[in-house]
């Protein structure tokens, strides 16, 4: 079988769907192979149906209506998931709580690619060359972020990534706690190990129709080459910086531009400019999309 859908975007492309009960009939085996965005995705897991206590369900009419309309049933979900060469393992839960769906559990990663999930820096679109020489390019996007859907369901997921892989740098061990609770999205904490020192920060966004960001970061002798993703700068020494800033916006350039708060700087052997600064550290989530994927993944 194969189903083919896309537009000037995206496009997706399923092979292969494979659900099979057991012999017990309290377990979906379910197997997907296709693509998106030509990267290979592939889908190796077992669903099953819980009641209240937890116990297993036989899948049956009844017990599919139920988890159906949003009672006390739970639909668990145990397995693998690839797209191109990012490798997911998780196990989550998914039920209702007064009528809206919740996910919680855990997946973790030993690597992943910000490209396989479509984010791109805007270096790497191509434009054409007129373009080029007429549109400076921006520092922070004007373009909305996604956040539409986020005030339908909560979430409470636990991520954990042995390494993420970018174009200028590269974040390993990176443990996330993610929780949305009515229009509330925290990322609390968020910690990593860049270039051989522990970073912590904390985001939350009230999810409004301008959101409001709340942004708490300790990093400590960082060196200034690898934080601003510079292979050729004279930049040699280290920074150790802490900030608590708030920022009202639904891009990144207006939240760049509203961000106030503490902001604190040590620097070791060195001078940076103020721009520099505020690049890396009044928007943190936008320096590590904006440094983009490597070209040459390893």
């Amino acid at each position: 079988m194969q189903l083919i859908y896309g537009d000037d975007k995206q496009a997706y492309r399923l092979d292969r769907l494979l659900i099979v009960v057991n012999d017990r009939q309290d377990q979906l085996q379910v197997q997907v192979a296709g693509q998106l965005n030509k990267r290979k995705l592939a889908i190796n897991g077992n669903v099953s149906l819980l009641n209240a206590e937890n116990a297993v369900l036989v899948f049956s009419s009844d017990s599919v209506a139920e988890f159906i309309s949003a009672g006390e049933t739970k639909a668990k979900f145990k397995g693998q998931a690839s797209l191109g060469k990012t490798k997911l393992n998780s196990e989550l839960l998914l039920f209702f709580t007064q009528g809206k769906p919740e996910i919680k559990g855990e997946i973790i990663s030993s690597g992943l690619f910000l490209h396989d999930l479509g984010i791109f820096p805007a270096s790497t679109v191509p434009v054409k060359q007129q373009d080029k020489l007429a549109k400076p390019r921006l520092l922070f996007s004007y373009d909305p972020i996604p956040l539409q859907g986020f005030d339908n369901l909560n979430l409470d997921l636990k991520l954990k990534i042995s390494r993420l892989t970018a174009e200028n740098y590269k974040l390993n061990n990176l443990v996330i706690h993610l929780l949305l609770r009515d229009k509330r999205l925290s990322l609390a904490p968020v910690s990593f190990n860049f270039s051989g020192e522990r970073v912590q920060f904390t985001a939350t966004i009230e999810l409004r129709a301008k959101p409001i960001w709340t942004l708490s970061i300790v990093a400590n002798n960082i060196p200034l080459d690898k934080l601003l993703g510079q292979k050729n700068t004279a930049h040699r020494g280290k920074v150790s910086v802490e900030t608590k800033l708030k920022g009202v916006g639904q891009s990144m350039h207006e939240i760049a531009s509203s961000l106030k708060g503490d902001f604190s700087v040590v620097l070791e052997n060195e001078t940076i400019s103020r721009s520099e600064l505020e690049l890396v550290f009044l928007n943190p989530m936008g320096w590590i999309f904006s440094q983009g994927i490597f070209s040459n993944e390893t």
